[in-house]
């Protein structure tokens, strides 16, 4: 029980990773669009880069937790 109560609460928190994550992107790029209109576009350039940097931070840390979650049922507990 304690395996599954785990692997729930593990997936629980990458689906809420993964989604904040989605929002965070697209926010961030919604508003490097809006900057880019007003003809700021060192300032939506440096968004834009910033969130190059975070969606390959994003990504590797979503796919470790995925597998992490996923190895969670077959890990022998610390109790």
């Amino acid at each position: 029980m304690r395996r599954a109560t785990t692997f729930g609460g593990m997936l629980v928190y990458l689906l809420a990773a993964f989604v904040s994550g989605l929002f965070v992107l697209g926010v961030g790029y919604w508003v490097s669009d809006l900057a880019y209109a007003a003809n700021l576009w060192p300032i939506g350039a440096i968004i834009r880069v910033s969130l190059l940097l975070f969606l390959i931070g994003w990504t590797v840390g979503i796919i470790a937790f995925a597998v992490a979650t996923l190895a969670s049922p077959f890990v022998k507990p610390d109790f």
